[in-house]
């Protein structure tokens, strides 16, 4: 019982403590991205093309899925919707790269902000969670299930060893 008591105080001090922020809304991940986008744009106007397309990159690797907005999709939603809304970032890039024109661009940036717009609200009807907490509790109970999975199969081997006669392979 004291080794339990110890290890979950471990645990416990081992965190990070808890941001005074409060967690970012899914809508505010939402119009950070909306921000970006407008960044983009500018970008493509200035004929930095290569500059553009690393900014849709960063939208998507720093904000779309960084800020867990991806996992909360294929989760919550489908893997369908994340997977279509990761390809519309394939397509905004795209059109970058063979030199579209400016208002083709903003076309696939806008089509691409009202996909996101669609899961945000999909997200908060669901009551999906948002922020680094929602995410800890989900990996935990991941982790949670993977280690009674394991123990599982430790007391299954440890059962055969013992009815095979091979209690000397236990100690």
């Amino acid at each position: 019982m004291r080794k339990l008591f110890a290890f979950i105080t471990a645990l416990f001090l081992l965190l990070p403590a808890a941001s005074t922020n409060a967690a970012q809304t899914w809508q505010q991940i939402h119009d950070h991205i909306a921000t970006e986008m407008d960044g983009v744009y500018a970008i493509y106007q200035s004929g930095d093309a290569e500059g553009a397309k690393d900014a849709v990159n960063n939208i998507y690797y720093g904000i779309y899925e960084k800020d867990g907005l991806e996992s909360a999709v294929r989760s919550s939603i489908s893997s369908k919707s994340a997977n279509l809304t990761e390809y519309q970032f394939y397509t905004l890039k795209k059109a970058i790269r063979s030199g579209a024109p400016q208002s083709e661009v903003e076309a696939e940036g806008a089509k691409l902000l009202d996909m996101v717009q669609t899961e945000v609200t999909q997200l908060e009807t669901a009551g999906a969670q948002s922020g680094g907490w929602g995410m800890f509790l989900q990996a935990f109970l991941i982790l949670l299930r993977e280690g009674v999975e394991a123990i599982l199969v430790l007391v299954g081997i440890i059962a055969y060893l013992g009815r095979a006669g091979h209690e000397k392979e236990l100690s």
